[in-house]
C-alpha cells in the first residue's frame, strides 16, 4: 500500500468533518475513545485510542501506520480502502471522477445506495445511509441532517444505566413520523442530541428537560436509532419504517414523489410508465430520473445463511444521458444489504457488488457478467447459505461472495432504475419454502 503525510492528512480531515465535533486539537481522551467505538460500530475494525491519537499527532510516533489502520480510516469515510482512497483522491483533483464511483462502505439500511453516486462528482456523505456504486442516493437518504453542537467540556463517560431511550413509529407506511421517548435529566452536560441511524451527522439536539421528539422518514429501512450524550452513544435500538405493501417512488429531495399503485402495480408487473413520469411534470434530461420501488416489512426468520431470492427485471428507457440503463436490486438487511448491480454491457466499469460486509467495485474487479441486454427481461437469482452468497444472471453463476461474518435478518425488497423500469416474478424461499411471491 502506498502512504504518504498529506493524503493522510485529508483523510484525517474527511474524518473530522463527518463528525463535526470542532478542532480536533480540542479534542480529550475520552473522544478518541469515542472515535474508536464509532469506527468500530461502522467498520467492524477497532482502532485503539493510543493509535488514534498517533495517527492524530497527539502522541509522538515515527513509525508508518499499519496497512489495517489506514484502510479502517478509509472505510469510515466511506471508501473500500486506503488505496481506493488514493485513487479517488487522483481522479477526483483530475474532475474525472468521484469517491462514490470508486466505492462506498454504508451501513445499513435504506437510505442512500442509488445511481446519485455514479453521476456526482463530490466526496462521500450518508444513509445511511442505503453510499455504493449504483444505489448511493435512491435508496438511503437519511432525511433531515443536524449538526451536534460540541460546546460541552465535561469528561466524564456518561453511565447507559441513568438514561432512558425509545421509539415509536406513529403511521404505517411512508412518510412516517417517529416519536422518540427519552430521559437524560441525568446528564452532566448539555450536549444532547438523538441520532436516527448510523451516521454521526445525522443528529439533532434535545435538551436536558425535554421528554419527547420527533422525526420524519421520508424512506423506508432498518435504522439503528441512538441517543447520545456529550458526543458518546449512551443507548441504541432497532428502527425498522416498514412499507405498507408495495411503494413506488421517483427519487428527489428533500421529499420523493411517491405514485399511486394504480396504473403501476398489477397482479402480474410492477411498472412506472414514461406517461407518469411526464405527468408528474418531471423532465427525462439532460439528468434522468431514478425510480424506486421499496416492500419493507418483516419476512419472517429469513436470514442471509438460508435463503433463495430470484426476480426478473427490465430496464425501460434508454435515452440521452440514460445510455447505461443502471439498475440495482437490494435485499435490506438489519445493518446493511445486498446490492445486485446491473447495467448496459459497455457501462459495468461503475458498478459495485456488495453483500453485507464486503463490496466489490467494477472499477478493480471484473464485473462483466452483470452487463445486460435491458431489450428482454433479465432474470436475477441470488441464493445465501452458511458458506457463501452466489449472485446468477440468466441463470449463469456471475460472481460468488464469502458468507457474511454475522447472519442477519432480511428486512426488505428494493429496485432502483435509471429512467424507469419494470419487475415481474419476485420469489423469496427459506430452507426450500416459500416465504414472499408477487406478480
Amino acid at each position: 500500500m502506498k502512504y504518504n503525510e498529506p493524503l493522510l492528512l485529508r483523510c484525517r480531515q474527511m474524518v473530522e468533518t463527518k463528525l463535526g465535533w470542532g478542532n480536533s486539537q480540542h479534542w480529550t481522551n475520552a473522544d478518541f475513545e469515542t472515535l474508536g467505538e464509532t469506527i468500530f460500530s461502522e467498520t467492524g475494525v477497532r482502532l485503539s485510542t493510543s493509535t488514534l491519537k498517533r495517527i492524530w499527532g497527539r502522541v509522538k510516533y515515527t513509525s508508518v501506520p499499519q496497512a489495517a489502520t489506514l484502510n479502517a480510516l478509509a472505510r469510515f469515510i466511506g471508501y473500500l480502502s486506503f488505496r481506493a482512497f488514493e485513487v479517488a483522491r487522483k481522479e477526483t483533483d483530475s474532475d474525472h471522477l468521484s469517491a462514490d464511483a470508486v466505492n462506498r462502505v454504508e451501513g445499513s439500511n435504506l437510505a442512500q445506495i442509488s445511481m446519485e453516486a455514479a453521476r456526482q462528482k463530490r466526496p462521500i456523505y450518508w444513509t445511511g445511509t442505503w453510499a455504493v456504486g449504483l444505489f448511493m442516493g435512491l435508496f438511503l437518504s437519511l432525511l433531515i441532517a443536524f449538526s451536534l453542537r460540541t460546546s460541552s467540556k465535561s469528561n466524564t463517560t456518561p453511565d447507559p444505566s441513568q438514561y432512558a431511550f425509545s421509539s415509536r413509529p406513529v403511521a404505517t407506511g411512508i412518510p412516517n413520523s417517529v416519536v422518540f421517548n427519552f430521559d437524560v435529566s441525568r446528564a452532566e452536560t448539555d450536549c444532547l442530541a438523538i441520532q436516527q441511524s448510523w451516521d454521526p451527522a445525522q443528529r439533532f439536539e434535545v435538551k436536558k428537560n425535554q421528554h419527547q421528539a420527533t422525526s420524519i422518514y421520508y424512506y423506508p429501512g432498518f435504522f439503528k436509532a441512538k441517543l447520545v450524550v456529550d458526543r458518546r452513544v449512551v443507548k441504541e435500538h432497532n428502527l425498522l419504517i416498514p412499507t405498507s405493501g408495495w411503494l413506488a417512488l421517483i427519487d428527489q429531495k428533500p421529499v420523493p414523489v411517491y405514485l399511486p399503485t394504480i396504473g403501476i402495480i398489477s397482479d402480474t408487473v410492477m411498472r412506472v410508465p414514461m406517461s407518469v413520469i411526464r405527468a408528474n411534470h418531471i423532465a427525462l434530461q439532460p439528468q434522468p430520473p431514478q425510480v424506486g420501488y421499496y416492500n419493507v416489512r418483516d419476512f419472517g426468520a429469513v436470514k442471509t445463511d438460508d435463503f433463495d431470492f430470484v426476480t426478473q427485471v427490465r430496464n425501460e428507457y434508454r435515452e440521452g444521458a440514460a445510455i447505461c440503463q443502471q439498475t440495482g436490486i437490494m435485499l435490506i438487511t438489519e445493518g446493511s444489504a445486498i446490492i445486485i448491480p446491473l447495467s448496459s454491457k459497455g457501462c459495468v466499469s461503475d458498478l459495485t457488488l456488495m453483500s453485507p460486509d464486503r463490496q466489490l467495485s467494477g472499477k478493480q474487479t471484473d464485473l462483466s457478467a452483470f452487463g445486460v441486454d435491458f431489450a428482454n427481461w433479465v432474470t436475477v437469482r441470488c441464493q445465501g447459505n452458511a458458506h457463501h452468497i452466489r449472485f446468477y444472471i440468466n441463470g449463469r453463476l456471475a460472481k460468488q461472495l464469502p458468507a457474511p461474518r454475522n447472519a442477519t435478518h432480511i428486512v426488505g425488497i428494493g429496485y432502483g432504475f435509471q429512467g424507469t423500469g419494470a419487475v415481474r416474478g419476485v420469489t423469496l424461499q427459506r430452507s426450500g419454502k416459500m416465504v414472499y411471491q408477487a406478480f
